[in-house]
């Protein structure tokens, strides 16, 4: 007899009654999921302080990566070789790294470059130089000044700083 009750019960319950216990738990994770979409953009939004955005070069005198963070520098020297690098023809730049030299077999010329610590994220990455001076040691540390410039061989543009002033640190 028992199970006849319960078999009775069931059946007595509507459509709706059934539905609605369902309902909850979908609202509920609605909300969840509104809540933590909500929690990560702000969280995101943080991340865009107006100290971590490039100034427009346009509006810089100098580009001067010795003064910047780390993280700051591997965004511009990002911006000055690949993203719009046309915004900074002419510009004076600063910057401080360990000088290296090596032979380019495809341009057939011996390459100086200053490699800028804190742009090494995952590949080493540098700013060629070119300087009618003498060039330091291998590895010294050096802080360059000169003018953001380009040249185009063998079909490719090549982007550079034009030092006019070489200090070994």
């Amino acid at each position: 007899m028992k199970r006849e009750e319960n078999i009775t019960k069931t059946e007595s319950i509507t459509v709706a009654e059934r539905k609605r216990p369902d309902k909850k738990p979908v609202a509920a994770k609605i909300l969840l999921f509104i809540l933590i979409v909500l929690l990560l953009s702000g969280a995101f939004l943080l991340t865009l302080r107006p100290w971590d955005r490039l100034p427009d070069p346009a509006d810089l005198d100098e580009i001067d990566l010795t003064a910047m963070r780390s993280d700051m520098v591997n965004k511009c020297v990002t911006d000055m070789h690949i993203h719009r690098p046309e915004a900074y023809f002419g510009k004076p730049v600063r910057a401080r790294g360990e000088y290296y030299s090596g032979w380019s077999e495809p341009l057939q010329k011996n390459c100086h470059f200053v490699v800028i610590k804190g742009v090494v994220t995952c590949c080493p990455q540098g700013l060629e130089i070119t300087y009618d001076g003498d060039f330091p040691e291998h590895y010294k540390t050096v802080e360059v000044y000169g003018t953001f410039e380009f040249y185009e061989q063998n079909g490719n543009t090549f982007y550079y700083i034009k030092v006019t002033d070489l200090s070994v640190l």
